[in-house]
C-alpha cells in the first residue's frame, strides 16, 4: 500500500506577516515532505527539527492569518487542547495535535496554516 505524502514549503516569521531573513536577505524557509496520515504532532516535531530548535515550548497550528485570529480562528490545533478550557480560552475549542491527522488539517494543496512555537 503506498503511503500517501505531503510536500509543502515553511517560512519562518519574526512577527505575524513578516518573514525573518538571513543575512543575505533571503527569507528562512524549508521545503518538507511528511506523511499524510500523521498526527499534527509529527508535523510540529518535522519542522522544529528542519530548523534545528527542540520541541521543547508549547505549539499549535492555526487558520487565523492575523495576530488578532491567531488564536480565535477556526479552525485550529492545540498541543494542550485535550486538557481543562482555561480562563483565557477564546473562541472556538481547539483540536489536538496529537489525535488530528495531517492530511485533516490540510485536505487540500494551497491551504495555508501558521505554525505557532512558543
Amino acid at each position: 500500500m503506498a503511503v500517501a505524502i505531503i510536500g509543502f514549503g515553511v517560512t519562518m516569521l519574526e512577527d505575524v506577516g513578516r518573514m525573518l531573513r538571513d543575512p543575505a536577505g533571503q527569507p528562512i524557509a524549508r521545503e518538507m515532505e511528511v506523511a499524510a496520515a500523521r498526527p499534527l504532532e509529527h508535523l510540529a516535531k518535522a519542522i522544529v527539527d528542519a530548523f534545528a530548535f527542540d520541541l521543547d515550548h508549547a505549539f499549535g497550528f492555526s487558520s487565523g492569518r492575523t495576530r488578532r485570529s491567531l488564536l480565535s480562528a477556526a479552525p485550529r490545533w492545540e498541543l494542550f487542547a485535550d486538557g481543562p478550557v482555561g480562563p483565557f480560552d477564546r473562541g472556538p475549542r481547539a483540536g489536538s495535535v496529537r489525535r488530528t491527522a495531517i492530511a485533516e488539517a490540510i485536505p487540500a494543496p494551497g491551504r495555508r496554516l501558521t505554525f505557532l512555537f512558543d
